[in-house]
């Protein structure tokens, strides 16, 4: 129990963190309503209902053109329809289970960086991770970035296993064929992982201390195990929509979040969704232009949202690079949401959220760039790799928008360096007091 104990009361905290803002927001009284909450999560609850009432995904009552269910990939609505299923159709208790997720997410951390680099650093992580911000006001909102973390997590420690067992080669290819499943998982959650799971596994194995045969033999299994789990949904959308595409999430957020949010004229959540409905329906009358009806063929929409995003480039390249600018800062450091406000500036309790925020930011990246020199070794150089691309990936799919939430999808990454980074920092720190005393 002793070595344990500091564990036990992270988690503790973690979960009285997430508790006290539940209680705060109360989400199961009458004045909680999903549709004041965000645009977001109204949608999640409306696409899960579906699957769950009515047996399909995507409805024409509510959404005529299938914008939600070709945008918003069936992941999350499954796990709310799930839970739904379980408990009744209450937001509230899908909250619950975010938290538990978090808490789970947390933990496992926890046992992934001390197996990686020890007890200190696996509590520094714990912290940082559990009583980020983000983390604790997003587990309490009906987004899908909760279970995506949490999933995150889990691939991260599905990998730390995976680059365990070089000597044996049935486990390596038990957790390729893990890893594969659950890259599928996540990319049902959140379709910006389609690209970016393959290619995270692939580096992994490039630097893997293995014979090239071996490599190739775990590439391909992962593969097909990938692939396996996401052809049930390109099938669905084959015969559904007439296109084996997953979604046309990357290309709508590419228009919208990337590029369009640059061309606002100033911030705020009503020009955010002007300028959302003004880009979405030029692309719409130019399929419509080619002869093509949006609501018949809802996922050639992609092919029109790229085009649509590619003449803006070209018309206005300065204002798109100093848009993505501004995205970029907004991601790596200013608390805000994609509509370019700063989140939660409203009153002290506003003022010093955003602060602390801001202060923790600061820490964690600090930490990673103390933690990538650290881990800079054969064994570990990796963990540096996987926080490179991901954050390279993730702040260019972020684009001008540069939204916090979009920055959770890095969180795992930079965490693992962070802890690493300050549990060495500290030991340093306190071995140089004691000599100093000595």
């Amino acid at each position: 129990m002793g070595k344990h104990f500091p564990f036990i009361i992270i988690l503790v905290v973690v979960l009285l963190a997430r508790l006290g803002v539940f209680l705060y927001y109360q989400p199961w009284s009458s004045r909680y309503d999903l549709r004041m909450v965000g645009e977001d999560p109204y949608t999640y609850h409306r696409l899960a209902m579906d699957l769950l009432v009515k047996r399909t995904y995507g409805n024409r009552e509510w959404d005529p053109q299938y914008h939600a269910a070709t945008v918003r990939p069936p992941g999350y609505p499954l796990f709310i329809a799930a839970v739904y299923a379980l408990f009744g159709a209450k937001p509230w208790v899908v909250l619950l289970a975010q938290i538990l997720l978090e808490i789970a997410g947390c933990a496992l951390l926890m046992v992934l960086m001390r197996g990686l680099s020890g007890a200190s650093s696996a509590l520094i992580a714990g912290l940082l991770y559990g009583l980020h911000p983000y983390t604790v006001f997003t587990s309490i909102t009906m987004y899908s970035e909760t279970l995506f973390l949490s999933l995150s997590v889990l691939f991260l420690y599905l990998v730390f296993a995976f680059t365990r067992t070089d000597a044996a080669v049935r486990k390596a290819v038990l957790i390729a064929v893990a890893t594969g499943v659950l890259g599928g998982v996540l990319t049902y959650v959140r379709v910006s992982m389609l690209y970016f799971i393959p290619l995270l596994f692939l580096v992994i194995c490039l630097t893997m201390n293995a014979a090239m045969t071996r490599r190739v033999v775990l590439v391909l299994v992962f593969a097909i195990a990938f692939t396996a789990i996401l052809t049930p949904w390109m099938l669905h959308n084959k015969s559904k929509f007439g296109s084996y595409r997953l979604s046309v999430s990357g290309e709508y957020n590419l228009l919208v979040l990337t590029v369009g949010v640059a061309f606002m004229q100033g911030s705020g959540v009503e020009e955010y969704s002007v300028t959302k409905s003004r880009l979405a329906t030029t692309a719409r009358e130019k399929m419509q232009a080619d002869g093509l009806d949006p609501a018949e063929h809802p996922l050639e929409l992609a092919k029109y949202y790229r085009k649509t995003a590619g003449e803006l480039v070209m018309e206005e390249p300065r204002t798109v690079i100093l848009g993505v600018a501004r995205g970029l800062l907004k991601f790596w450091l200013l608390p805000s949401r994609a509509s370019g406000e700063p989140l939660n500036t409203r009153g002290l309790i506003g003022r010093l959220t955003f602060f602390v925020s801001l202060m923790i930011q600061i820490v964690l990246l600090t930490g990673a760039v103390y933690g990538a020199k650290l881990l800079w070794g054969p064994e570990t150089r990796r963990w540096v790799w996987m926080f490179c691309i991901a954050s390279v990936y993730f702040s260019l799919t972020a684009g001008a928008a540069g939204s916090s939430r979009f920055f959770l999808q890095v969180l795992p990454y930079a965490v693992v360096l962070s802890g690493a980074g300050w549990s060495a920092w500290l030991s340093h720190w306190h071995r140089k007091s004691q000599e100093s005393m000595g």
